[in-house]
């Protein structure tokens, strides 16, 4: 009974150690598009910290968010400033991603945003040659971490919990080839013949 009672008591500690956490998704608003083809990509973020507070909120995004420059090119960026209330929000669309994600929000400094989960930033996807484009994140030259968040229940001046780049993860976008002309009229000169060996 009593080693019930103590496996009981270390599994609570286990789940406490472990109620904060952070999920950064980079995702597609299609699964595919043609060369030359458009679709937005979109990062969320949702969080939990270990008191619940719903007065947490991220403090701190500080990434690149790199792709295959060979496939794909990003333009139209989009930030959500309501993030950044110590410093204005940063970010270049820059090959097929994003360079210099910055954005850091303090309850000292003023309003945060408490939404959860919340929109970063998106951006337009061009695609430029056939391919699956898929996104990794690295951490930008402002600090060590890459996602922050303040724990609500600790009043302005709380602590910060860090988290890294494993927290980042991204969907897939396929990039189809469109068939050369002379390809195309191949394949309506191989329907023809198809057609008359039938009769």
């Amino acid at each position: 009974m009593k080693n019930a009672i103590a496996i009981a008591a270390i599994a609570g500690l286990a789940t406490v150690a472990s109620a904060d956490s952070l999920n950064a998704n980079l995702s597609f608003a299609d699964a595919s598009i043609a060369v030359g083809g458009t679709t937005t990509a979109t990062l969320t973020v949702d969080f939990t910290v270990d008191s619940g507070s719903a007065a947490s909120y991220l403090a701190w995004v500080n990434i690149n968010i790199l792709g295959d420059d060979g496939i794909a090119s990003a333009s139209g960026l989009s930030l959500n400033a309501a993030l950044s209330n110590v410093s204005p929000a940063a970010g270049t669309a820059a090959g097929s991603g994003v360079a210099g994600l910055f954005m850091q929000s303090s309850s000292f400094f003023g309003a945060v945003d408490f939404t959860n989960p919340v929109v970063v930033a998106s951006w337009t996807v061009t695609g430029d040659a056939a391919g699956v484009l898929t996104y990794q994140a690295s951490v930008h030259d402002q600090g060590p971490a890459a996602f922050q968040t303040i724990d609500g229940a600790d009043g302005p001046f709380g602590v910060g919990i860090d988290f890294g780049t494993d927290a980042f993860s991204s969907g897939s976008l396929d990039i189809v080839g469109i068939p050369a002309p002379s390809a195309m009229a191949l394949l309506g000169l191989g329907g023809v013949v198809a057609g008359r060996r039938r009769r």
